[in-house]
């Protein structure tokens, strides 16, 4: 694979340079960066030494241009206080957030993104680059030199699964969820989410280790989350005797419990480099807790009832109220909550109540309540526990501290992909509307949040307080 034709390829598609000839490679450079991949990513297994390409291996430079075919392809879910499935690909697209390839699928695309999360294709090899897989055991086992490279494939191998998953064509192809699910891939995944955590556990805070491995554990979180709206595996993945989706919210709320107990204050001095690894690790920090939340409230409408589920609603509202307070608060986080307490009756467009297919995962929610305690139901008593604990007005002066801080409000590096620093009016007034906007989305999401904790009165009472 010539992996400088890769990157032409994938910005053609990108940006729209060279368009024709981009759209027409696109499904050979597919075909042949997963056939690449397949065979570095068997190498390891053997005894050989690893191939590299300009001194990097080979195995993980093929998988950083998949990585990035992956992204131009396929668009990402919007941000939002529900789950959504997937979107067209003209949301976010003049901004560089992926899935702006031109025209998105022609069906040599489709039949080339279906042949690579087929059992032949990068899917199935993608998964055993995951921690605890056969490529990541055999490269740990080739000395503790090899062991940074395990850690950047598993996170890389991450991202493109997160990516693979976002895939899911209206008709015809099977989506990425299905094919995970029917392959056993979620349980591995599951596994895998298990040792990135431990991993993290076991690292020093401050280390840039740490910041890779929550990332990579954020992606696994999203994988697990996207997995439960493939309509054909859910019902028997609730069956499963190992129950792997009753390890999700414990999972969850250990992720939540670890990051409540982290130093996360914000660096104030130190070099450049320190200042950038730790906002590094602050980001990745926060896209952990986003998938945790978002990961519980897709448990939490598969198994609704405390009991089954496996966490106290009172547990979760004290991890919250820790994982907020005296923090900045993201418009990630804000609606990831929104999302935890909406009742999921309201909740619009959920992945996992939906299911793609117009809401056949209602019906598999409630099944395993129709003679449950109405008093056991965990969605209810989290959201008294959240009122008892007055999470929602933590929310709002850590979004008050987000606003005097700038974080993640400032457009700054959306704008930098067009230019760099503001430079002109157009620029500064452009910037300052869209963090204009973004703070109006934060609160919005802090209202919504308090109106589904304490009632209809609630928005005006956190306006006044």
């Amino acid at each position: 694979t010539n992996l400088a034709e890769a990157m032409k390829v994938v910005r053609g598609s990108r940006y729209g340079t060279n368009l024709a000839e981009a759209v027409k490679e696109m499904p050979k450079l597919l075909q042949d960066l997963s056939s690449s991949f397949l065979l570095h990513a068997r190498a390891i297994l053997e005894p050989s030494g690893l191939g590299s390409i300009d001194g990097v291996p080979a195995v993980l430079a093929i998988l950083v241009r998949l990585v990035e075919a992956l992204d131009a392809l396929i668009a990402p879910e919007r941000d939002g206080a529900e789950a959504h499935g997937c979107m067209s690909n003209h949301s976010g697209a003049s901004r560089g957030y992926g899935g702006e390839a031109r025209p998105v699928y022609s069906d040599a695309t489709v039949a080339a993104l279906s042949m690579g999360i087929g059992q032949r294709g990068f899917l199935p090899r993608i998964l055993e680059c995951l921690a605890g897989g056969p490529v990541h055991v055999a490269l740990l086992c080739r000395g503790s030199s090899y062991a940074p490279l395990a850690l950047e494939l598993a996170m890389h191998a991450a991202l493109a699964l997160r990516l693979a998953m976002a895939w899911c064509p209206m008709d015809g192809p099977q989506k990425t969820c299905e094919v995970l699910l029917a392959s056993g891939g979620f349980d591995v995944v599951l596994d895998a989410a298990s040792r990135f955590f431990q991993e993290v556990e076991a690292e020093d805070w401050c280390s840039p280790q740490a910041a890779m491995g929550l990332g990579t554990l954020a992606l696994s979180l999203g994988t697990l989350r996207l997995g439960l709206r493939a309509d054909r595996g859910v019902p028997r993945l609730l069956r499963a005797k190992q129950q792997p989706v009753a390890r999700l919210a414990p999972l969850a709320a250990q992720v939540l419990e670890r990051l409540a107990r982290a130093p996360l204050e914000r660096p104030e001095d130190g070099d450049q480099v320190t200042r950038t690894a730790e906002e590094d690790r602050l980001a990745a920090a926060d896209a952990a807790a986003v998938a945790a939340v978002h990961l519980l409230s897709s448990a939490a409408e598969l198994l609704p009832t405390t009991p089954v589920l496996g966490v106290e609603p009172g547990r979760v509202a004290s991890l919250l109220k820790d994982v907020v307070g005296g923090r900045p608060l993201s418009p990630a986080l804000a609606a990831a909550m929104r999302h935890l307490a909406t009742p999921s009756s309201r909740r619009r467009g959920s992945s996992t109540s939906s299911g793609g297919s117009g809401g056949s995962g209602n019906g598999r929610s409630r099944v395993s309540v129709w003679f449950a305690d109405s008093s056991s139901m965990f969605e209810r008593q989290l959201r008294r526990a959240l009122a008892s604990a007055d999470v929602a007005q933590d929310c709002v002066q850590a979004a008050l501290l987000a606003m005097n801080r700038g974080v993640g409000l400032d457009s700054g590096a959306q704008l930098g992909c067009f230019g760099g620093t503001s430079s002109t009016v157009v620029d500064l007034v452009e910037r300052n509307r869209e963090q204009a906007m973004r703070v109006a989305t934060l609160y919005a999401h802090i209202e919504a949040f308090a109106v589904a904790v304490h009632g209809a009165s609630a928005g005006a009472e956190l306006v006044q307080g």
